[in-house]
């Protein structure tokens, strides 16, 4: 697969893996936390929202201009946002595992549900960037010129 195509693959898994953050269950509570939180944590949960929906924007933007034509800067900024979300992610899951099997169970004894999507959305964003380091990060072949080392006659 050439350099272009590798870059424009691993932009749409890297869409992919953000759109798996957004899936949620239909039998969710449509109320969520609606008079069960306080108005200033309430508050603080949109704020927080907002900045989430911002950063995700703008990773898919990255994603799909500046990594795609290979600037490699782009790929360390997601490479940061990956380290960062993920152990966000993986804190998040020793509070509450979401029903994930190998953690215990919390004190109101409600496992919860929702892991997959957490590991599958990891996994694909983790594949994508080891994907995609080799189409960013290699150099580009020299035109005309051999990358051999010359012998002196």
């Amino acid at each position: 697969m050439d350099g272009d195509r590798g870059r424009s693959a691993n932009s749409w898994r890297r869409s992919v893996a953000a759109d798996l953050y957004g899936v949620h269950p239909s039998t969710a509570d449509s109320d969520g936390v609606l008079g069960v939180v306080d108005p200033h944590t309430l508050a603080h949960m949109y704020g927080g929202a907002a900045w989430a929906v911002a950063g995700f924007v703008l990773a898919i933007w990255v994603a799909h201009s500046a990594l795609s034509r290979g600037e490699r800067w782009t790929w360390i900024g997601l490479f940061a946002a990956l380290l960062v979300g993920g152990a966000g992610d993986l804190f998040e899951v020793t509070i509450y595992p979401h029903g994930l099997p190998l953690l215990p169970t919390p004190a109101n004894g409600v496992r919860g549900f929702g892991w997959p999507p957490l590991i599958a959305g990891l996994a694909i964003w983790t594949f994508a960037l080891g994907f995609g380091y080799g189409a960013v990060f290699r150099a580009p072949p020299e035109s005309g010129r051999s990358r051999e080392p010359r012998m002196a006659e």
